[in-house]
């Protein structure tokens, strides 16, 4: 609160934004009683003068008028304001060059200069160089220039306010020999931050000098790096080479990052000259960052015509960036590429399949199909990038290529329809297979059942092998257990299986019955008396050349049968439960389960029986076999009842039995058969009409038993 005790009245003089108000306020201290005097006209210049050199008036006051006394931009607020910069009130003088610099009247710069250079205080001196700042021109910058050091931060800020005039004096200091580091370093300060703001430096000399100091390792050589940097200057580029060629260009490598996108055309420019190696690098890593249309042609180019070394880095850098391009250049280099069957490296290989498979273009499609069959090593990648392929551009492109293009394409497309899993090409495929070419046929057949259409059992059937076949390889001694024909015809019996088409009954029986597996008991007992180191010399040497190789084909037929679900394969299947082989054994136990075969109970107690020289799956299987046939045959509960107790059973063996004979005595007792007929063509004879198998039940007692059997 005010204490106006022995105060008639006071004035108090406040600052607008316009003009000076003047309230005059009036008290009577008897009555209590005041008065206020609101003046509010526009003041002129002659007033704020007079207002100014009234010595009474407030140094902050005085201030704000010498502000206003500049925005006048009136010649005659000149003269007192140059006068005032000579007052020895230091508030007084800075409240001068504030008002001048706001005045911006260029005759005001000599003495501006001199307060710069001589005035005593700090807050003046800083008030001339923002002044000078203000005003602007060559002299001002030239003296700004001058009085730049580590203390004097606002010639720097004046200098940056001014913008691209302020380059030459900057220039003036950056090649000044009398100018120690610390200059120097404001200076290119200055440069970097008035390029931030204004674009490329626009005075080649300051560019020259800049660049002078890029090799140097002091500091201001990374100042500079800035500067040139955020003048964003594409022009810039070509003069970057010598830097770029020393060891560590790191400089040279930020400059053109922050140019960015605009200098592609530059750099694409210099990638079609001969450039040193590290050059040539940077540049390629540089535009493969960039997403700029001229971009990907400068790389494509380069890794074609410049030599880049196989083993080097950036070469797989640069196609890594290519990937996602679909640039013609870019396809067409991916697909030369390819197309030899030279790729460098791996790397190339990958990046090549992906770049094709990325860009859904038609017209590279069969050189990805080739690789189906070129590159069996890597089909799961030309898979992959197929389905790319397939996502981007559709079947149309596939089913087109059945159609049109060459044999092999065509059945490359139609295998490539199969891996892909297009149903929606069914159609296309079936037409595929009147295709004049029988590989195509072939590949379009394979398709379909692949697909789970039975259109493909014929193309299936032709490539599966017969008994002799089969006894051929595995009597060569060839292929060993991992080569290809193995896997391949235990694939193809599985299709067959999945297919369940009854039509390849006939031959997976003539496998499962006639194809023998007689080694597989010896190779077991050497395989173990070897890991249990009973080994003699050529003991493991006689288990591997006596391994059948092909023991898998009759796992996979027994397996097959059992899906297919035809009853012709039943006593196949029961023979098959006194093979040697544990595996072949467990699949014929399997599906006799599923066929609920009540003949097979017999074969599959004695699988159970003979466990003791079977592997476990075998046993488990018939277990789960006599499970499913769900009869309580008393020879079937014996001989769980027996393996069950048997301490020599594994326990889960044993727990498993003594599920399935609880659950079996709960169940009725076995029927009567009284007659059984087969009658199995041969595979010459396959007349469906006499492809049958007949049970009679004569009597059967559950049926008396149980009023609802049937």
């Amino acid at each position: 609160m005010v204490d106006f005790e022995d105060m008639e009245y006071f004035e108090y003089m406040i600052h607008s934004r316009q003009y000076i108000v003047r309230f005059v306020l009036s008290f009577s201290l008897l009555g209590n009683v005041y008065a206020i005097d609101f003046q509010d006209t526009p003041p002129t210049t002659e007033s704020l003068i007079a207002q100014f050199e009234n010595p009474s008036i407030d140094s902050f006051i005085r201030m704000e008028i010498a502000k206003q006394l500049g925005e006048t931009h009136d010649p005659k607020a000149l003269a007192p304001l140059i006068a005032a910069l000579k007052n020895k009130d230091s508030y007084v003088r800075s409240a001068a060059t504030a008002g001048l610099g706001t005045l911006h009247n260029s005759a005001a710069i000599p003495e501006l200069i001199l307060v710069l250079q001589k005035d005593m205080k700090v807050d003046v001196r800083e008030g001339a160089a923002s002044a000078l700042g203000q005003i602007g021109g060559s002299k001002a910058a030239d003296a700004l220039a001058e009085t730049l050091d580590g203390n004097h931060s606002s010639a720097f800020f004046a200098l940056s306010h001014m913008g691209p005039e302020a380059y030459p004096g900057l220039l003036k200091v950056l090649t000044g020999k009398d100018k120690n580091d610390e200059a120097k370093a404001r200076a290119i300060e200055a440069v970097d931050s008035i390029a931030g703001h204004h674009g490329p430096i626009q005075n080649p000399q300051l560019v020259s000098a800049l660049l002078d100091l890029l090799p140097s390792q002091h500091l201001n050589g990374f100042r500079a790096a800035e500067a040139l940097a955020h003048s964003k200057d594409p022009s810039l580029i070509p003069q970057l080479v010598p830097e770029l060629s020393t060891p560590s260009s790191y400089k040279g490598q930020m400059i053109l990052e922050k140019i960015g996108d605009a200098g592609v055309p530059q750099m694409a420019a210099l990638l079609h000259q001969p450039q040193p190696t590290n050059v040539r690098n940077t540049l390629i890593r540089l535009l493969s960052e960039s997403k700029a249309k001229e971009a990907a042609p400068a790389i494509v180019h380069a890794l074609s015509n410049s030599g880049v070394s196989q083993t080097d880095i950036d070469r797989d850098d640069a196609e890594s960036r290519l990937v996602s391009s679909r640039d013609p250049q870019v396809l067409k280099f991916f697909a030369d590429i390819l197309d030899t069957g030279v790729p460098q490296t791996y790397r190339e290989l990958l990046y090549s399949i992906q770049t094709i498979g990325n860009s859904g273009d038609a017209s590279v499609l069969p050189v990805l199909l080739k690789q189906l069959w070129w590159r069996q090593d890597y089909k799961g990648m030309v898979v992959k990038a197929l389905k790319v392929f397939r996502d981007i551009a559709g079947i149309a492109p596939f089913t087109d290529a059945i159609k049109h293009a060459s044999w092999e394409t065509a059945a490359q497309a139609a295998q490539a329809l199969g891996l892909l899993g297009e149903k929606a090409a069914i159609p296309d495929l079936k037409e595929a297979l009147r295709h004049p070419n029988e590989a195509v046929r072939e590949r379009a057949g394979d398709a379909l059942a692949a697909l789970g259409d039975t259109a493909g059992v014929p193309a299936l059937l032709k490539k599966l092998p017969t008994v002799q076949e089969l006894r051929r390889i595995k009597n060569s001694g060839k292929p060993s257990p991992m080569d290809i024909p193995q896997s391949m015809y235990e694939s193809l019996i599985n299709q067959l299986g999945e297919l369940h088409d009854s039509s390849a009954v006939l031959p997976l029986t003539d496998i499962l019955e006639n194809f023998k597996d007689n080694d597989y008991e010896l190779t077991l007992r050497l395989w173990r008396n070897w890991w249990n180191d009973y080994y003699t010399p050529g003991a493991l040497e006689q288990a591997r050349a006596n391994h059948d190789p092909m023991r898998t084909v009759k796992v996979a037929a027994a397996r097959a049968l059992g899906q297919i679900g035809d009853g012709r394969a039943l006593p196949a299947l029961r023979k098959a439960l006194r093979d040697n082989n544990p595996y072949v054994i467990a699949e014929a136990a399997k599906a006799l389960g599923l066929f609920k075969d009540i003949e097979a109970i017999s074969g599959l107690v004695k699988a159970i029986q003979d466990g003791q020289r079977h592997e476990d799956i075998a046993v488990d299987e018939a277990i789960s076999a006599l499970e499913s046939i769900g009869i309580a045959d008393p020879k079937a509960i014996d001989a769980l009842t027996k393996l069950q107790n048997d301490r020599r059973t594994n326990s889960i063996i044993a727990e498993h039995a003594r599920k399935v004979i609880e659950k079996l005595s709960k169940l009725p007792v076995t029927p009567r058969v009284e007659h059984y007929q087969l009658e199995r063509p041969t595979r010459k004879n396959t007349d469906k009409d006499k492809d049958a198998v007949t049970i009679v039940i004569r009597d059967d007692p559950r049926q008396y038993a149980n009023p609802n059997f049937q």
